[in-house]
């Protein structure tokens, strides 16, 4: 039996990713000690680091999309009916974050309901205007599409595990991680503060622009849904995306384990469901990427 390898675009492409890694998080972790002001997470002074944050970031970003790009037609997705167990191990841990976050966004979405003034059903228009001015809403649709999206993530992890790769059973299933992300980012664009000086929020924005265009492309190919032709597009915003989440989530958790999560602003704490797509992601596009031979196409 062949030995399945990635090939060397493919390396290449990783490589790029791991480069950006190396040189960001690094830097991320730089501007938590120095140059942001705890709590807010407004910057208090402007030096070299941001300026070279949001170079290197539109650099290795734009090299990602533009490299996977230029190799739109050759067939990156390879459909293949054969075991995955580390996929179906981190599919298992998406679902447990998931749910995590599921439970800790409806605890939001209370502290929110309960403080916007609405006691009994006599005051309900009054109330839920508030409720959606305050963000709140956006929090209690985002854990409830995080439990679907948790029970996507344990059938695809089932699938996994037994060598399943067609999904086209439970097409609307597939859709959850998306509109997962599309309640997240509703509700950082109804936050009061200013998403261009506060930086975590502004990676956070991002990240989940990413996480929604690789979310709708992985949604086609695991449905099989118009899916022909779109493989490029599963690296082009999944590497950018998984980028942005260990962005998001690596320093904020190194500052936490370091005792110094004083520094982090109080609505961007390190959520563990970022580094598990972030992971998922990763993991997927190396199985689908991997060849035996010669590239086959869908």
């Amino acid at each position: 039996m062949e030995k399945k390898k990635l090939d060397f675009d493919t390396r290449l492409l990783f490589g790029i990713f791991s480069a950006g890694i190396v040189l960001i998080l690094p830097l991320r972790v730089y501007q938590y000690l120095n140059i942001i002001e705890s709590g807010t997470g407004f910057y208090e002074k402007t030096d070299f680091s941001v300026v070279l944050m949001y170079v290197l970031l539109a650099v290795f970003c734009g090299a990602m999309f533009i490299f996977s790009l230029s190799r739109k037609n050759t067939a990156l997705y390879i459909k293949s009916a054969v075991k995955k167990p580390v996929l179906g191990i981190l599919s298992f841990f998406a679902a447990a974050t998931l749910i995590m976050d599921a439970i800790t966004q409806f605890g939001n979405f209370s502290n929110l309901y309960y403080g916007s003034g609405q006691i009994s059903g006599y005051i309900v228009n009054e109330a839920s205007g508030s409720l959606m001015k305050s963000g709140a809403l956006p929090l209690f649709f985002e854990a409830l599409f995080a439990v679907l999206a948790a029970l996507f993530f344990i059938i695809s992890g089932i699938n996994f595990f037994k060598a399943k790769s067609d999904g086209s059973e439970y097409k609307l299933l597939a859709l959850t991680p998306l509109a997962w992300s599309i309640c997240r980012i509703l509700h950082r664009f109804m936050r009061t503060i200013s998403f261009i000086k506060v930086s975590d929020l502004f990676f956070e924005l991002f990240m989940l622009v990413f996480l929604m265009l690789f979310f709708v492309t992985f949604a086609q190919l695991v449905s099989r849904i118009n899916h022909t032709g779109t493989d490029w597009k599963l690296f082009a915003y999944g590497l950018p995306a998984a980028l942005f989440c260990l962005l998001c989530f690596v320093p904020r958790f190194a500052m936490q384990i370091t005792g110094r999560g004083d520094i982090l602003a109080d609505q961007s704490p390190p959520e563990y469901c970022d580094l598990a797509v972030a992971l998922f992601i990763i993991a997927f596009l190396i199985s689908k990427a991997c060849i035996s031979g010669r590239r086959k196409q869908v």
